[in-house]
């Protein structure tokens, strides 16, 4: 695609458009990154970090949609982990030597395990981000009637099925 802006390439650097997406941002990465004693210089640059959160993204999106969560209000406790999820999920595709040599084989697969586990506990709905909402494993108090003799038994039953008629 021609650019039809006559400044191009005059003096000034052009860089690829970032379309933004993703659940965490690139200075979050760094900060990761920082953390995890991986310095600055190793790093690759902006726009390539941001295609991998946008990319890392795709994988919880997808979880998203199976559960039908994806376009329900979070809470921010949950867009933090979602922040989160996103970061580990960039790491772990980030294919660049300098950075991936400088994380153990045994940090990435503990990050690759937490990761794929929170991924499959979004998709089949025992984990729900959703505002408000439970997953299928909320534990739920209820009380349950006993009946000491046989009249009392019987009345359970008698109670029960008016409940279930109404």
């Amino acid at each position: 695609m021609a650019d039809t802006d006559p400044n191009v390439g005059v003096g000034t650097a052009i860089s690829p458009v970032v379309v933004a997406g993703g659940y965490t941002t690139v200075l979050a990465v760094a900060e990761f990154l920082t953390q995890l004693g991986i310095t600055s210089s190793t790093w690759p640059d902006t726009d390539l970090i941001q295609r991998h959160i946008n990319l890392a993204a795709s994988e919880i999106d997808i979880a998203l949609i199976t559960s039908d969560q994806l376009t329900c209000a979070k809470s921010t406790q949950m867009l933090v982990f979602l922040d989160y999820l996103n970061l580990i999920g960039t790491i772990l595709i980030m294919e660049f030597q300098n950075v991936r040599s400088q994380i153990t084989n045994e940090s990435l697969d503990r990050f690759q395990e937490w990761k794929d586990g929170h991924i499959t506990k979004i998709a089949d709905n025992e984990m729900v981000l959703c505002d408000g909402e439970t997953g299928k494993d909320y534990p739920v108090l209820s009380i349950a009637e006993i009946g000491w003799t046989h009249p009392n038994e019987i009345q359970i039953i008698i109670n029960k099925v008016k409940r279930d008629l109404l």
